[in-house]
């Protein structure tokens, strides 16, 4: 496994998107991408000493910066051209139970972004007795799918289920496509 700050420096970012993406960023982009996994890395490394009160936020931030990092290396986007916004708001009631807590799914943002990049990457390369892969792509919703939908804590665990993705239900339609559905 690569250590993220081995990918913080401009060369070894090149070589890596080039290795595993195909293209060869230039010098602006590859500074984008590597100012994105530094800050990335230092929330996260802020988050393990930060008060509990304010530790999700850092590893939320941590991980947003992550999430752009992919998007700039997978879209060959430049960082003054993302949405800035975070795609998803807060809309949980007042002193809500943990179960209860609840997002909306806007238009466009870094969540967006991200889950359309990660969505075309879902897949699993196995190598078969013959040296041959075969590949094994899962289906992900588009964002275009999941804008304007609110979701509860309670309703995402369902989409962690696997019996959630592929039936699980006597209908022989998925929990989670009837929530979305439903919305």
């Amino acid at each position: 496994m690569i250590e993220i700050q081995f990918l913080e420096s401009i060369e070894n970012l090149k070589r890596n998107v080039s290795q595993s993406q195909g293209w060869m960023p230039s010098t602006e982009q590859a500074t984008s991408i590597t100012a994105c996994l530094r800050q990335g890395r230092l929330f996260y490394e802020a988050a393990k000493s930060a008060p509990l009160e304010i530790r999700p936020l850092e590893l939320y931030y941590g991980t947003a910066a992550y999430a752009k990092a992919v998007v700039l290396s997978v879209n060959r986007a430049r960082l003054d051209a993302l949405v800035q916004s975070h795609g998803v708001s807060d809309r949980s009631p007042t002193n809500a139970r943990l179960a209860d807590l609840s997002i909306y799914i806007g238009q466009r943002g870094t969540f967006q972004d991200f889950n359309d990049c990660a969505a075309e990457l879902n897949v699993i390369k196995v190598m078969r007795m013959s040296a041959e892969f075969t590949h094994f792509k899962f289906p992900c919703a588009k964002s275009a799918d999941l804008a304007q939908k609110q979701l509860t804590l309670k309703e995402i665990r369902l989409f962690q289920n696997p019996s959630g993705w592929f039936g699980g239900s006597s209908t022989g339609v998925s929990p989670a496509k009837r929530i979305l559905d439903a919305r």
